[in-house]
Order: structure tokens, then C-alpha cells, then sequence
């Protein structure tokens, strides 16, 4: 299984991408709890990085709650990151799938929980890319 889940959206800049975000966020029941521009924070580190790339710090309160009850080493891997950048001619939004993080920890049941998650983050970036 490939450990990343990425959508691109050729068609929205990417303003309107970061919109689109936020409103499946919310429909998912996901909360944006920082957004981090990363080609700005380099540039204003003196590299020359002319690329834009954003990180989208999204949860989901009652499932991050579920999985620390079982596992507080779990909150090593949250909040999930949702990544907007430049690629080719286009934008795109890119997450690494909550099963392929959890799947680190050995228990089952937070696979399952994790699957769940996962499911809600691809409804949330096919909306958004759409």
C-alpha cells in the first residue's frame, strides 16, 4: 500500500485550494489547528526556495481522543498534516495515510480506528481537489 494519499487539483489556485480545505475540513468534523507556509518560512530564513507549500494541521477531536486512550505515543504522529504545494503545472494536497502511521504501533484496534480517519481524509481531500 502506498503510504501517501495525494489529490491533485489543476484547476483552483491555490487560495482557493486552502479555502476548499477548510470548508470539507469542517464537514468532516476536522478543525485546522495551524497552517504553516513553508516556502515563506525559508525564504524568510534566506534560502532561495521559490516553491509554495503549506501544511494544513488538521483533528478530528473525537478520533484523536479515541486513539490516545489506547496509546499516548500516538500523539508522536497528530495532528495529521494535509500538505498544498506546487507540482508540474498544478497544485496538490497530499497527506501520509493514518493506517500507514498507526499501522508502527502493533494494535489492531487502532488500525481500525486509523481506517476510519483515513476514510474521512479522503472524502475530505477529494472534495477539496474536486
Amino acid at each position: 500500500m502506498h503510504d501517501l494519499l495525494t489529490r491533485s487539483a489543476r484547476l483552483k489556485n491555490a487560495d482557493q485550494l486552502a479555502t476548499a480545505l477548510q470548508t470539507a475540513a469542517q464537514k468532516h468534523q476536522f478543525g485546522i489547528l495551524n497552517v504553516t507556509d513553508l516556502g515563506l518560512k525559508l525564504r524568510e530564513k534566506g534560502l532561495a526556495f521559490p516553491s509554495m507549500c503549506r501544511v494544513f494541521d488538521v483533528c478530528q477531536p473525537q478520533a484523536a481522543a479515541e486513539v490516545l486512550g489506547q496509546e499516548m505515543a500516538v500523539a508522536t504522529v497528530l495532528p495529521c498534516r494535509v500538505a498544498l504545494y506546487e507540482k508540474d503545472d498544478g497544485l496538490e494536497l497530499s497527506t501520509v495515510r493514518p493506517t500507514a502511521l498507526l499501522s508502527h504501533f502493533g494494535n489492531p484496534a487502532l488500525l481500525e480506528a486509523a481506517r476510519a480517519i483515513e476514510e474521512a481524509l479522503t472524502q475530505m481531500l477529494d472534495e477539496a481537489a474536486a
